[in-house]
């Protein structure tokens, strides 16, 4: 019933939405430039770092490390 209502109201279901939260925590992390991969992985809360690089590459179009690389381009 929830997960009905969450989804009618923000346009995702909640676990999409704890997704999405997830890996914008992720990028902060990958930003800010001294965890590993992994251990953001763990940090955000992804039960495996290969779940975390599936679910961050869907929605960016590049794995954590290539993420980290592009901004290291542009600072």
């Amino acid at each position: 019933y929830l997960n009905k209502i969450f989804l009618a109201t923000i346009g995702k279901t909640l676990h999409q939405y704890i997704i999405e939260l997830r890996l914008t925590a992720a990028e902060n992390l990958l930003i800010a430039g001294n965890l590993s991969v992994a251990e953001i992985a763990e940090t955000v809360g992804f039960t495996s770092p290969t779940l975390f690089i599936t679910n961050f590459k869907k929605r960016n179009n590049m794995t954590p490390t290539q993420f980290r690389k592009e901004l290291q381009k542009f600072s």
